[in-house]
């Protein structure tokens, strides 16, 4: 298969059993740049099988395994397997139960990722350990464009301290914090942080505990974001 650039096969049922056939066919394909296994029931077996073709397929840039069936053990190797996908561009891993231990591994390898852009790690099991990973090299990572976090239990204690470094992504163009169970507190320093970013296209914050004073604090800096698009 070495002319074939992209494999999606979302939606289509498959579990870990067809993984190590996949993987061996993977490992060949010297040329994929995108692979999208999103929506099926692949678990930590089988995304460990897939992690050991990683190394192979190094013109990928396009990785997407969102809403499978892995926990923190096949989060792990895998994360730790994506410091060969040097031209990677664009992690999706949103729904699986990746845990606060999958941050901790793959965090480091972010800086070593210098294309990546899109970075979505929506429902995820993540709370305060897991996001305070992830900032710790955020700013080792300014070529981010976008980065989602949704439906994670990160708190106002984990936001405070993932907002503080979006000014360090000085190419940020969305963030994604829907349901993260934040309050007023968080969402000031957000206000005072995100005019920092002078790409910032979408901010999302939909359901969380956004009060009278952050909404009034957001208001202030609005004119000064000229490309701000969505806010919602």
């Amino acid at each position: 298969m070495p002319l074939l650039r992209k494999l999606s096969l979302n939606n289509n049922r498959l579990s870990s059993d067809a993984c190590p056939s996949l993987a061996e066919a993977l490992k060949k394909a010297i040329n994929m740049e995108e692979i999208d296994l999103s929506y099926n029931k692949i678990d930590d077996a089988g995304v460990k099988e897939i992690a050991e073709a990683l190394p192979e397929m190094k013109n990928l840039k396009q990785i997407n395994l969102s809403s499978n069936n892995i926990g923190s053990a096949g989060g792990k190797a895998f994360a730790e397997a994506l410091a060969a996908s040097k031209n990677l561009e664009g992690l999706r891993l949103s729904g699986n139960s990746l845990g606060n231990e999958t941050l901790g591994k793959l965090a480091p390898v972010l800086p070593s990722l210098h294309h990546l852009k899109v970075l979505h790690l929506s429902s995820c099991g993540i709370d305060y350990e897991g996001v305070t990973h992830l900032s710790k090299y955020l700013f080792s990572c300014p070529q981010i464009e976008e980065i989602s976090l949704s439906e994670n239990s990160i708190g106002c204690k984990g936001a405070m301290i993932l907002i503080e470094r979006l000014p360090q992504c000085s190419q940020l163009k969305k963030i994604e914090l829907k349901v993260c169970n934040i309050s007023d507190g968080a969402f000031k320093m957000l206000a005072f942080c995100v005019i920092r970013c002078p790409l910032i296209e979408e901010i999302i914050l939909s359901w969380n505990k956004l009060g009278d004073e952050s909404a009034a604090d957001l208001a202030k800096v609005l004119p000064k974001m000229a490309r701000l698009r969505i806010l919602e």
